[in-house]
């Protein structure tokens, strides 16, 4: 359903900057006060917004200071979002109830009574990798590890190779890395064992957790 906000908001973001946590907090401050709080539809306009504007492209030429003490309230609510955000995850739940419990989180939550407190909310919500939410229809495949130590055995030579392919300043483009790195899975087309044990060591190469963002920055700000 098409929101009378949707629009401004597109074209708000086709020029707001959101280079550093601070912009973009004040990037979400103006679209809550403008138009998200401000329409017939909060709850659609808010998912509107968190499933499409990772794809709107900025020329950057709009910026937006920030009314709060960003630091402090990370400190102050940034675990209780991230606590909130983990659960709703794992429920798995289809995403029109997990919209809704979200839109919940920030307009009902007695924690979040203020404005400023809301928006720090969306501001979160915003940041976190998972964003925009899928339904899983299967949680893979579940190992022990006692097997999961005997395949990494057995395959040790190509998870070095995967490291290094990771790492690695040979590459030109990331499709050149990619294909490389997929015809190295390829090896194991005909063993799902073997295949998901590579590639759950390819995942643990990458620095962050997509579920820690939030929790990083958190740790971070506490410094």
């Amino acid at each position: 359903m098409h929101t009378k906000s949707e629009d401004k908001i597109r074209e708000f973001l086709k020029h707001a900057r959101c280079k550093s946590l601070e912009e973009t907090y004040a990037v979400c401050d103006w679209l809550f006060r403008k138009y998200i709080s401000e329409d017939d539809q909060p709850e659609l306009v808010f998912r509107w917004f968190l499933e499409n504007a990772d794809t709107i492209e900025s020329d950057d030429t709009e910026s937006y200071k920030i009314r709060i003490d960003l630091k402090e309230y990370i400190k102050e609510y940034g675990e209780l979002v991230a606590a909130n955000l983990d659960y709703l995850f794992k429920e798995n739940k289809d995403p029109d109830t997990f919209y809704a419990k979200l839109w919940k989180l920030i307009s009902e939550n007695t924690v979040f009574d203020t404005v400023e407190k809301k928006i720090f909310a969306m501001f979160s919500i915003w940041i976190d990798p998972r964003i925009p939410y899928f339904k899983l229809d299967s949680i893979g495949l579940k190992m022990e590890n006692v097997v999961f130590a005997q395949i990494t055995s057995e395959i040790r030579s190509d998870i070095d190779k995967a490291r290094f392919i990771m790492n690695t300043d040979l590459f030109e483009q990331r499709t050149m890395r990619a294909s490389v790195l997929l015809s190295l899975l390829d090896k194991y087309t005909e063993e799902e064992e073997k295949r998901t044990v590579l590639m759950a060591h390819v995942l643990s190469f990458l620095t962050i957790p997509k579920s820690g963002f939030l929790q990083e920055l958190i740790k971070r700000e506490a410094k």
